[in-house]
């Protein structure tokens, strides 16, 4: 199982309003749980919430980005698993 908490997704921006950056949380045991469960948090200049939605309400870019951070998280956890079988074989 996978759990990502309040990840930087290093997308910031600012337009007419203030400036901000974008932060992941999600878990599950498969890419599937962890899109279900997955937030995007608003976070701005001063580090406070301006909001927050679930993954598949994000704008592109942002989306495109949370879901490479999942995908990375559970290869790592993969690779992980497979060195573990080979040490005990």
């Amino acid at each position: 199982m996978i759990h990502i908490e309040d990840e930087e997704m290093g997308i910031s921006y600012q337009d007419a309003g203030p400036w901000r950056s974008y932060h992941l949380s999600a878990s599950g045991k498969n890419l599937e749980e962890c899109l279900a469960d997955a937030h995007i948090f608003e976070i701005d200049q001063d580090g406070g919430e301006l909001g927050d939605f679930k993954l598949g309400d994000a704008p592109g870019e942002i989306f495109k980005r949370g879901v490479q951070m999942i995908e990375r998280e559970l290869i790592k956890e993969f690779n992980e698993r497979v060195k573990e079988s080979e040490a005990t074989k």
